[in-house]
């Protein structure tokens, strides 16, 4: 089972399932119609995806929010809200929602984090996602390095 997200798109709401098949290359299915998409090319906030025999231009407007043609595309992550919004009191640790590799840690041993602290960046299908601190709590161990991958569910953070 892939990472599920929810999709907006003027009054219209979907659920995909995204399923990574390599480095630059997922399985999407959106109302249980199924398409491979590989990315092509990503310069800074702009990307161009193949999906089947087209190509398409995809500019990031901030996290979550993305232009393709006219159109303006929100997109979640049932289970980053989940963490996200979860409880915003104390918390103890930190799993990862997808699998990707690490490719940089904001925080320290020791730190004082609120709800919302960006902790770590991982980079998945050649995306970077900020990931943040689902509650508050001070940095007790951070139990992976730069340059590892991880699996969903890994254990990125322990919190005191």
């Amino acid at each position: 089972m892939g990472r599920e997200i929810r999709i907006e798109s003027n009054k219209e709401k979907k659920t995909a399932i995204i399923d990574s098949i390599g480095a630059r290359h997922a399985r999407i299915a959106v109302n249980n119609i199924a398409f491979e998409c590989e990315l092509v090319q990503r310069s800074g906030s702009n990307m161009v995806l193949r999906v089947g025999t087209r190509t398409i231009m995809v500019h990031e407007v901030r996290r979550g929010e993305y232009v393709i043609g006219s159109r303006v595309i929100r997109v979640s992550d049932r289970q980053q809200d989940a963490q996200n919004n979860g409880s915003q009191g104390k918390t103890d640790k930190l799993n990862a929602v997808m699998p990707g590799m690490v490719v940089k840690i904001l925080v320290q041993e020791g730190d004082e984090v609120k709800h919302g602290t960006p902790l770590l960046v991982l980079e998945a299908m050649k995306m970077e996602n900020e990931v943040k601190s689902p509650g508050e709590g001070r940095v007790k161990t951070i139990r992976v390095h730069t340059g590892e991958t991880v699996d969903t569910g890994a254990l990125l953070v322990e919190f005191e």
